[in-house]
C-alpha cells in the first residue's frame, strides 16, 4: 500500500484472540489495505490494540492484553522492537525529547520510559490500579485513574516524576482530559 496520503487505522481486535491490527484507508485511491501489520511483519500485532501514539517519528503501539508496546516505522509499518516491561499498556505521552508515560490497566503506577533505551527507568505509585489518558501542559502532566474509588487526577511534575496534587475532578473514574479553548 502507498502510504503517503491518507488514514492509519488501529484495530483493538476481539479480547482473547490475538487479532489487533492496522488497516490503511487511502484518501487517493478510496481504498483500504486490511492486515496491514501482519503482511509487513509475518504475525499477528498482538491481543487487544489500545492506542497508538506517533512519538520520535515512530509509532508506539499499546497492545494491552499481550503486555507489550510494540514500536513500528512510520513508512513501512516494519516491527522496530517491543517493550515487554510493563503489564496491560494503554496509554504513551511524550513528556520530554526521551521521555514517555505509559498508563496501565490494573497497575496502581505510571510507567516512565526511557524512549532511547526502550526501558523503565522510574515508576509513579498511584492510589488506585487503571492509570489511563495523559496530558502535558507545560511542566505537569495530568494523570486519569479508571477506577471507581478514585475522585480526582494526579498532577505530576515531568521533570522529577512525583506526584504534587491530587486535583478534584466532579466524578468517579476519570478517563481522558482535554485542554479548553484557553489552552
Amino acid at each position: 500500500a502507498e502510504i503517503s496520503n491518507g488514514l492509519l487505522v488501529l484495530n483493538e481486535g476481539s479480547y482473547g484472540n490475538n487479532n489487533a491490527e492496522l488497516s490503511y484507508i487511502s484518501f487517493n485511491t478510496k481504498l483500504t489495505t486490511q492486515q496491514l501489520y501482519k503482511s509487513v511483519n509475518g504475525k499477528s500485532l498482538g491481543d487487544v490494540a489500545q492506542s497508538i501514539t506517533l512519538i520520535n517519528g515512530k509509532y508506539y503501539i499499546a497492545v494491552n492484553n499481550s503486555h507489550k508496546i510494540a514500536v513500528i516505522d512510520t513508512a513501512h509499518f516494519s516491527l522496530l522492537y517491543t517493550i515487554d516491561q510493563i503489564p496491560f499498556p494503554r496509554y504513551l505521552l511524550q513528556v520530554s525529547d526521551d521521555i514517555a508515560y505509559v498508563s496501565s490497566l490494573y497497575a496502581a503506577a505510571v510507567f516512565v520510559l526511557q524512549l532511547s533505551t526502550h526501558t523503565v527507568i522510574d515508576t509513579i505509585q498511584t492510589d488506585f490500579a487503571n492509570t489511563e489518558n495523559m496530558l502535558l501542559d507545560g511542566p505537569y502532566v495530568y494523570i486519569c485513574n479508571w477506577d471507581t474509588a478514585c475522585n480526582y487526577v494526579y498532577k505530576v511534575d515531568k521533570t522529577t516524576h512525583d506526584i504534587q496534587d491530587r486535583v478534584m475532578v466532579g466524578g468517579q473514574a476519570a478517563h481522558d482530559l482535554a485542554m479548553d479553548k484557553r489552552g
